[in-house]
């Protein structure tokens, strides 16, 4: 907050040479998960033994809900690194397009990839990558 970026030691990312760490906290990435509910309607009519008529009709309905997956968020000089066990990602600092920051959250876009990650502060890592460039 002072104009500042700090530097901070971390063992769970690897720097590169000349990368500098400025930036580490908890967040959650919101993806979008998709399953399908079917419903099934008609039934079977026996007309004589041994023939049995069919009817009905099946559909599967795709339902999407917002699945949230919590991690590590690094800022360095040189890249912004969301470390978790699924839906990770790594991106060069350089290849932003654009940001959107709220209260609690920061979406992030690169090229056509868009990212939305929720943190504490969202004002936060706004600020850090407003200094880096």
């Amino acid at each position: 907050m002072s104009g500042k970026l700090p530097t901070i030691q971390t063992d769970k990312l690897i720097l590169g040479a000349g990368e500098i760490c400025h930036f580490v906290d908890v967040a959650a990435i919101v993806t979008e998960k998709t399953y399908y509910k079917s419903r099934r309607v008609g039934g079977s009519y026996r007309i004589w033994r041994g023939f049995t008529m069919h009817t009905g009709d099946s559909t599967s309905v795709p339902i999407t809900e917002p699945e949230y997956t919590k991690g590590i968020l690094f800022i360095t000089n040189k890249r912004i690194v969301f470390f978790a066990e699924k839906y990770g990602f790594d991106q060069k600092i350089e290849k932003l397009s654009a940001k959107k920051v709220y209260s609690d959250a920061i979406t992030l876009q690169f090229g056509n990839k868009t990212y939305g990650l929720f943190v504490p502060n969202g004002d936060i890592p706004q600020a850090v990558i407003d200094l880096i460039f």
